[in-house]
């Protein structure tokens, strides 16, 4: 199966694309490659951003509400997502790492959905939040296009989401904490690998 207009795929997986009780984790990947958009898509994470749409779609239509394995992405469970994420973070945080892993990059956006209690909305409404950048505010370089994330994000739920993002790695700059000092800090980071 391959991402495109209209999406092209062999004969053999037809049906199980037009069913939507058949249809599993590639073809919501797929159809999320469609919608991803350059200004919040940086370059290790293409393979990531398209899945906040698989894993929407698992859990909307599908009806796979399990975040243990990613809405349906692997046949794993939560603690095996769990001994994942303690390696990650007993290593020591690292944006390479996190790069080379698409499974553990979706972690660090999936966790504030999940057990920040934020649900899809926060992407949906993150996402949407950058139809009122100006032309001049949309982000350009990888730098800038993972600072707006995070600035974004904070402005959406009205959190400071800072402090999340570095915990896991992410490559974040001393303007953007300072651009979101209005914001309360949100979560629990005392115990941050669980």
């Amino acid at each position: 199966m391959h991402s495109g207009y209209p999406i092209m795929t062999f004969m053999d997986v037809v049906n199980s694309t037009l069913d939507t009780n058949g249809a599993h984790w590639g073809h919501y990947y797929e159809l999320g490659h469609n919608h991803q958009d350059s200004a919040w898509t940086w370059e290790c994470v293409v393979e990531v951003t398209c899945n906040f749409f698989s894993a929407r779609g698992m859990a909307a239509v599908r009806g796979f509400t399990d975040p243990a394995n990613f809405y349906g992405w692997y046949d794993g469970n939560m603690e095996q997502r769990l001994q994942d994420r303690e390696k990650y973070f007993a290593d020591g945080p690292d944006h390479k790492v996190l790069c080379d892993s698409p499974s553990l990059y979706l972690d660090s956006f999936l966790q504030l959905i999940e057990d920040g209690g934020y649900g899809f909305e926060l992407l949906r409404d993150t996402i949407a939040s950058y139809k009122n950048l100006s032309e001049e505010e949309m982000p350009q370089t990888d730098e800038e296009k993972i600072q707006t994330w995070v600035k974004q994000q904070s402005k959406t739920a009205g959190c400071n989401f800072y402090e999340h993002h570095q915990q896991w790695g992410w490559p974040l700059l001393e303007a953007t904490k300072a651009a979101l000092a209005e914001y309360p800090v949100c979560g629990n980071y005392d115990d941050y690998n669980n």
